[in-house]
Formats: structure tokens, C-alpha cells, sequence
């Protein structure tokens, strides 16, 4: 394996807890989801999307250290195309978090 792979592993493993709940997390409520599906189905693609975010993060990260020595870039474009990963998943987490949140408040009816 290569070590951007290796390094990868390596960084997921400290974030086995987390990817583990998430996936729990994903199995419950398509086990539950007669319920309220649309409110589960919102939850299970948020909590997908936490995990691709986790994820995608590690390896994203990786691979453009990796490829600093291979393209020659300096210190400080590294620093900034890193800055731009780390906001673009920052974005989409919210996202995600954003449908965890619609997920919760779908289908509840005013009190009279």
C-alpha cells in the first residue's frame, strides 16, 4: 500500500468511534424508518453524508500533501489549498447537519 493510503488507515482508526456511531446511526433508522420516512430517510442521509465528509476529509488531506513534493508546490499553497478543502467540507458538513436538523422538526404538528 502507499503510504498516503497507510497514513489515511492510520488517521481513521482515531476516528473509529465516530464512523462507527455514524454507521449504527445510518442502520437505525433505516430499521425504523415506517415511522416517518421522511424524517429518518433525512436523518440516514445526514448522517451518510457525516461519514463521507470524515472521510473524504482524511484522504483529501493525504493526497494533497502527497502531491506537494510531486508538483512542486511551496509551503504556502499547500497551506492554501488545504484552508480550501477544510472550508469546502466544513460546508458540507453543515449541510448535513442541516438535514439532521430538518429530519427532526419534519412532520410535527402545532400545539393548539
Amino acid at each position: 500500500m502507499s503510504d498516503m493510503v497507510l497514513a489515511s488507515l492510520a488517521q481513521l482508526v482515531a476516528q473509529l468511534p465516530t464512523l462507527l456511531t455514524l454507521l449504527a446511526g445510518i442502520v437505525v433508522f433505516l430499521v425504523m424508518m415506517r415511522r416517518s420516512p421522511l424524517a429518518f430517510i433525512l436523518a440516514a442521509v445526514s448522517f451518510g453524508a457525516l461519514l463521507v465528509a470524515s472521510v473524504g476529509q482524511v484522504f483529501a488531506t493525504n493526497l494533497l500533501i502527497g502531491k506537494r513534493t510531486e508538483a512542486g508546490w511551496s509551503v504556502s499553497s499547500l497551506a492554501t489549498m488545504l484552508s480550501v478543502a477544510a472550508v469546502l467540507f466544513a460546508i458540507f458538513r453543515a449541510g448535513a447537519f442541516g438535514m439532521l436538523i430538518a429530519a427532526v422538526l419534519v412532520g410535527r404538528k402545532e400545539k393548539p
